[in-house]
């Protein structure tokens, strides 16, 4: 018995659906790369519970309509992170690794073909890229007067994030998720390969790893370039990595090109950047040790 959230789907052929499952790369991200959304839900809901409950009960009990969309989406989605992680995995084992590439795209179409069949699908599909179009999103699932069932927005929620994870393995971001894909992991390793110093190019797979464990989490610009900066000053990459492969393999959402560049010219007479940082500090003792 299909479920209620499969009822209404569009015919898979629609030339709607049609459209959506061929997004480039680019669009693809903008309603499915979650990372920076994921980080506004997370200080969203910092802002709610990082405080005392006497200071903030009158927040909660007096809250309007769009704060409580706004937290419950947060929380939600939130929660569910990761959750189709299972199910992906098992879409990767079922296959051998030379048709897993292949099957993720088609997986990928399927769901969002499934996704833009329902109403729910296509509000996220026509706000979700706005500026803020989240908390559209968030008034549409959890506002007083939507009219749908819990068990719908679970099956939406949890079809957005596999959507999100394979998108993330197909545009070469899944190593955080330990899933074994390597089909762009090994693109990825191929670049650093190319960048590092020859008695640390058999340890580019190890550089990329420690990368994402860094960069990953990284909130700013200068977070986020101090891995790269400490591997050239330890002269394990002998040339710093493009910004082209940085945006790829780790988005943009906590860094940019121009202080990317900045953080990371080791030719420049200037004041070293991470003088004094003690981030810096560790991190030179911490990969000294690693690849030594």
């Amino acid at each position: 018995m299909r479920d209620r959230y499969e009822e209404d789907f569009e015919a898979p052929y629609s030339s709607s659906a049609r459209h959506y499952a061929k997004m480039s790369d680019q669009e693809m991200d903008k309603l499915f790369y979650l990372n920076a959304i994921r980080s506004k839900l997370f200080d969203t809901m910092k802002q709610v519970y990082s405080t005392t409950w006497q200071v903030n009960e009158s927040t909660l009990l007096y809250a309007n309509d769009n704060q409580r969309a706004q937290w419950m989406f947060a929380s939600k989605m939130l929660s569910v992170y990761g959750q189709s992680i299972p199910q992906v995995k098992h879409l990767l084992n079922s296959v051998r690794p030379e048709m897993q590439e292949q099957e993720l795209i088609d997986k990928r179409v399927d769901l969002i073909m499934k996704l833009v069949g329902t109403k729910i699908g296509q509000h996220w599909m026509n706000n979700f890229d706005q500026e803020d179009g989240w908390k559209y999103v968030a008034q549409n699932l959890y506002g007083e007067a939507n009219q749908l069932k819990s068990d719908e927005v679970d099956s939406f929620l949890l079809t957005i994030d596999q959507i999100s994870i394979i998108n993330d393995l197909l545009q070469g971001r899944g190593s955080k998720y330990r899933l074994g894909y390597n089909t762009n992991n090994a693109k990825s390793v191929e670049t650093i390969k190319h960048h590092s110093n020859k008695e640390y190019v058999d340890k580019a797979a190890k550089i990329l790893v420690e990368l994402h464990r860094y960069i990953d989490k990284a909130k700013k610009p200068k977070g986020a370039s101090l891995p790269v900066r400490v591997l050239l000053d330890l002269k394990i990459l002998r040339e710093r990595l493009p910004w082209t492969f940085i945006k790829q393999e780790f988005g943009d959402h906590n860094n940019n090109e121009s202080s990317y560049n900045e953080y990371t010219n080791i030719e420049s007479t200037d004041l070293h950047p991470y003088k004094g940082d003690h981030n810096y500090t560790l991190m030179l003792a911490d990969f000294k040790k690693d690849f030594k």
